[in-house]
């Protein structure tokens, strides 16, 4: 299961047994923008490097960032 709110759940999903595991996926750091960099183009470290310095930390989904690796990756 996942939500974005989860104070909106009712409490018996969240109770012991039912959601043992909780995992917060937060927006990407820029060590996450540059390996996500590097699987697309491999060996341009620089590049990443490059990439990851000109966005803002933790503001853009991994998910935006994979969308746009995908449109150009020609």
């Amino acid at each position: 299961m996942s939500t974005n709110h989860r104070e909106k759940l009712d409490p018996a999903l969240m109770r012991p047994g039912r959601a043992d595991y909780h995992v917060q996926l937060n927006n990407a750091s820029h060590m996450q923008m540059e390996k996500l960099f590097l699987n697309f183009n491999p060996g341009c470290e620089k590049m990443a490097l490059d990439f990851a310095k000109q966005l803002p930390e933790h503001k853009i989904s991994m998910a935006k960032l994979q969308g746009h690796f995908l449109k150009y990756r020609d």
